[in-house]
């Protein structure tokens, strides 16, 4: 193993600390966060749907 003086230890373990910092990717990207609320979106639409037809149809409300 080599042993690395001071001044070249920390800028070795500064390159590395960068390098890691700039390899760490968000959770989820921006198209992954568009597409989940498009599909939320989507989810709400269908379920209005439903309950408009299903008052159409004279089912929602009565017990």
């Amino acid at each position: 193993m080599m042993t690395l003086s001071p001044e070249l230890q920390s800028s070795l373990e500064s390159k590395i600390k960068q390098f890691e910092e700039e390899r760490i990717m968000p959770l989820l990207s921006n198209m992954e966060l568009r597409g989940m609320k498009i599909g939320a979106l989507q989810k709400a639409r269908d379920a209005v749907k439903t309950v408009l037809r299903e008052r159409g149809r004279g089912r929602v409300g009565k017990l």
